[in-house]
């Protein structure tokens, strides 16, 4: 790289993004994102005592039990709101303090018996974010104040004339009393909100009256049920909206002591009518309120999931089930084709192990951090032991982190060997950043070109949302997670969104991107499959989820249509980086756009994080390295350490090819022909066949101990030996005892050859031959059908020295008739194994010599080569060299030109 860092065309148009970017994000996130409508102002203490009044005034009895207080979001509400109205339009309103009529935000409190784990809860209230309640669910079933409320009684019925029988006899005190008298007369299949008579409650009040008065049970109707109902309404929320009965219906559980009224709102606001289940007592107490809007009074049923309560608060239509299904079905399509790819890298040892192994540690750990830094939540929500709430933690992060760390590690392999290969650039600043080499200029370009595209993608998604104002956007589960948990939720953020952009990079830049550029290196086509894989794959980078399907893939697909021109000018590491920031900057939103939130210095700090990555990125490019040095993975190196190797082994090979006679000289009366077959890509085997002079022909085959290399080099050098030897006119013997002196003399001990060697007389027809520790001589001589074994004695050359070497060898002279077959081999002809491992043997080759009826030496080659292979037809390739010469007698006397010892034809005399 220059002294000097020179910004790329393409920079300009960054940092035009970028401060577009900056600009919407600040103009018009709080327009549309709903979650600008939140607000934290009544704080969590507040919220607690608010849901404690409400509780006593009903009757509860809160002394000793764990209050928790959580602001949380409304999807169903959320959603609905915005279909109706247009989300800008939804967003204004809730703004403009909507919120306090219809809870789309809204604090929920729970009660709890302190250690009594999960099961704990005893009622749940939710209030408005200005502590206003209008829903109050009783766990346990519970009957408040002795099941008895007069002030509700009063309100619903009216108080007791004062001049009736209850003034002369005096009225029933005891409220465990009351609660024994008063009872519902309502029928099993409930009575419709339009049945009930306008002159019951006079009738059921006069009742009552009568209860207190004479203390004899009475039966209240239907209308008294309402009124009751009604009066506990007006306690809360429910009291802004005028509200007609639906239906009564009688709760049999509690013995026809308590009666449950369907409310249903006669006015809609922005859209939207409250449905109010109330239960009640014959005695005045409220036994829960549950409050739905929008909802079929006919078929309600409570859920808290689709109200925003519990975790998991998704409702999904077909079309959103269809989007799941395809997301999946891509996920599963990609996923196997990269693992196919990643067995293949491996059966060639073609992965950078180090580098995933790296990658899939960091991600592994984000996701056991993310875990652990939600340990306050599940203590906070579920009350358990801490001893408990650590195994939780411990099991589920491992487990999580495991899985994520195999899975990234499989990505990370296969993409970075695939980038490698046909990509380099888009992975080496990534590499670069796993050898912790960041204080460079490649790296500090990533870091400042990642930090401008991150305000650029986080900009670039608010806008898209800016243009499709039909887009439903709804926050996913508990939206504002940071504020709940003051400065965990800024760590629970990053390792989010790290372990999240982890497992994208390598799946969907480096791995997607790279196969496609791949395809016919057609690079272009990354652009349109990045954004389509981003579409399909993708979670938007401000997390939050936007609805319907079409709205959804056009939002992420235009982002992905950023993410991919970044990668294809750019690099793997600045995409990365840049979705990093743009989740962080997500978060941001969340934490600063709730009113008062206790998470605006985490915001604060993730906007920081964003700009330090910039200001890092900057010193780089200043004060860094032009270049770090070059990182060359293990396997790459691997790779070229074999390719040495092998272009070595191939010298080799030509370099023993080049020792062994090119062709078998053409001799008037022997018929010759020689096979040598390595074990391995070199051997140790050797064999020559000489013309010495005008009628005598040299041959010799040898086998060094061991195989390989190493055989090869002694094989090298007792071919020089011979060939120095051959000179002299000495007999085969004599040769030997000379090469073994040589041999002893350079060669360590331990290393000896096997060597047989002779000469063919072709004026006085014999055969001499010795033999140095070798195979025997297979001999068929003409008119015989049997091939002998010929052994004369002698040791292995270098096996020892001196006399006793010199002393052991004989020469062993044949005569020659026409027919005779001379078979000289190694032991791997021999010594070759069936299954069983048991070897071929001497015996077994010296049949197959007498039964061939080969009328040309190659050709019993051949047979002898095929008959060996068949009986070791299930070893996998050779276990030893094999090397064979075969001569075979054809004329009595030689007449034509014999060669000069070289290959050159001679004229032998007669």
């Amino acid at each position: 790289m220059p002294d000097r860092f020179r910004p790329d065309p393409a920079d300009w148009l960054l940092v035009a993004l970028a401060v577009l970017g900056a600009v919407v994000l600040v103009w018009r996130t709080p327009a549309e994102r709903p979650l600008a409508a939140a607000s934290y102002a009544l704080t969590p203490e507040g919220a607690v005592a608010a849901a404690t009044r409400f509780m006593e005034t009903e009757g509860y009895a809160v002394e000793g039990l764990e209050p928790m207080a959580i602001l949380a979001a409304h999807p169903r509400l959320l959603d609905s709101l915005q279909a109706g109205l247009g989300r800008h339009e939804a967003v204004r309103r809730l703004r403009e303090g909507a919120t306090e009529t219809l809870p789309a935000y809204y604090w929920l409190v729970q009660f709890r018996r302190p250690g009594d784990g999960p099961g704990a809860v005893t009622h749940v209230v939710r209030l408005t974010q200005a502590g206003v309640p209008w829903y109050l669910r009783n766990e346990q079933r519970a009957l408040p104040g002795g099941g008895v409320d007069r002030a509700a009684l009063d309100e619903g019925l009216g108080a007791a004339d004062a001049g009736s029988a209850a003034v002369a006899l005096g009225a029933v005190r005891s409220d465990s009393a009351l609660a024994t008298l008063l009872l519902f007369d309502v029928p099993d299949e409930g009575v419709p909100g339009d049945a009930l008579p306008d002159t019951a409650l006079a009738s059921d009040r006069s009742q009552r009256a009568v209860a207190e008065a004479l203390g004899q049970p009475q039966a209240l109707g239907a209308a008294a049920a309402a009124a009751i109902a009604r009066a506990h309404t007006r306690r809360t929320l429910l009291r802004r909206w005028p509200l007609r009965v639906h239906a009564v219906q009688p709760l049999l559980e509690h013995g026809r002591a308590a009666a449950r009224v369907l409310f249903v709102g006669d006015e809609a606001v922005l859209g939207q009518r409250p449905v109010a289940e109330v239960d009640v007592t014959a005695a005045g107490a409220l036994l829960a309120l549950r409050t739905r809007f929008d909802v079929d009074p006919d078929a309600f049923v409570d859920d808290p999931t689709a109200d925003g309560e519990m975790f998991g608060g998704f409702q999904f239509d077909a079309l959103e089930r269809a989007e799941t299904t395809v997301r999946a079905v891509a996920y599963v399509v990609l996923g196997l084709v990269l693992l196919v790819l990643f067995v293949r890298r491996l059966r060639l040892r073609a992965i950078d192990a180090q580098s995933a192994l790296t990658d899939a540690l960091v991600a592994g750990a984000l996701v056991a951090l993310g875990a652990g830094v939600l340990l306050p939540l599940y203590l906070v929500l579920w009350n358990l032991e801490l001893l408990q709430a650590l195994l939780i933690i411990a099991i589920n992060g491992l487990v999580l982190a495991v899985a994520v760390g195999l899975l990234v590690f499989v990505l990370s392999a296969t993409s970075d060997a695939l980038a490698r290969a046909t990509w380099t650039a888009k992975a080496e600043t990534l590499t670069l950043v796993r050898q912790g080499a960041w204080m460079n200029r490649p790296v500090g370009a990533a870091l400042l070109r990642g930090a401008a595209l991150a305000v650029g993608l986080a900009g670039a998604a608010v806008a898209f949302l800016a243009l499709l104002p039909q887009a439903v956007v709804t926050p996913e589960g508990l939206p504002i997670l940071g504020t709940q948990l003051g400065v965990t939720g800024l760590g629970y953020a990053i390792t989010q969104v790290g372990w999240t952009v982890a497992v994208w990079v390598p799946l969907i830049l480096l791995g997607f991107g790279v196969l496609l550029a791949r395809a016919r290196r057609r690079a272009w086509l990354v652009v349109p499959g990045v954004a389509a894989a981003y579409a399909v794959l993708l979670w938007l980078p401000l997390e939050v989820s936007v609805g319907p399907m079409p709205y959804g893939w056009v939002v992420s697909g235009g982002l992905g249509v950023l993410a991919a021109l970044a990668f294809w000018r750019y690099d793997a590491l600045t995409v990365g980086l840049g979705m990093f920031g743009a989740g962080l900057l997500g978060f941001a939103a969340d934490a600063l756009l709730v009113g008062a939130s206790p998470g605006a210095l985490e915001g604060a700090l993730a906007v920081a994080a964003v700009a330090a990555m910039g200001v890092v990125g900057f010193v780089g490019l200043r004060r860094g390295e032009p270049a770090a040095a070059a990182y060359v993975p293990a396997f790459l190196r691997e790779m070229a350490e074999r390719e040495r190797m092998q272009h070595e082994l191939e010298i080799a090979r030509e370099v023993q090819r080049s020792f062994l006679p090119t062709q078998m000289p053409e001799v008037e009366g022997l018929d010759l022909a020689a096979v040598c077959l390595a074990a391995e890509d070199v051997g140790g085997d050797y064999y020559d066949v000489v013309r010495l002079d005008a009628h005598r022909l040299g041959v010799v085959v040898g086998d060094v101990s061991g195989k390989g290399i190493q055989a090869s080099f002694y094989m090298t050098l007792v071919k020089g030996f011979l060939q120095a030897l051959w000179q002299e006119p000495v007999p085969p013997s004599e040769v030997l005892r000379r090469l073994n002196r040589l041999f002893c003399a350079n060669v360590p001990r331990g290393v000896f050859i096997s060597v047989l060697c002779g000469v063919f007389d072709l004026r006085d027809r014999t055969f001499t031959f010795a033999r140095a520790g070798h195979n025997p001589l297979l001999a068929k001589r003409a008119g015989n059908g049997t091939a002998e074994a010929l052994l004369p004695p002698g040791l292995a050359v270098g096996l020892t020295s001196g006399a006793r070497f010199d002393e052991t060898l004989r020469d062993q002279t044949l005569p020659l008739r026409p027919g005779d077959v001379f078979v000289i081999y190694t032991d791997g002809f021999s010594e070759a194994m069936d299954r069983r491992r048991e070897i071929y043997g001497d015996d077994r080759l010296a049949a197959a010599v007498a039964a061939a009826d080969a009328r040309r030496a190659d050709d019993l080659i051949d047979h002898l080569v095929a008959a060996v292979s068949a009986y070791a037809e299930d070893e996998d390739g050779l276990h030893d060299d094999m090397t064979m010469v075969v001569v075979r007698v054809t004329d009595p006397a030689p007449s034509a030109p014999a060669s000069d010892g070289r290959g050159m034809t001679l004229t032998t005399p007669s």
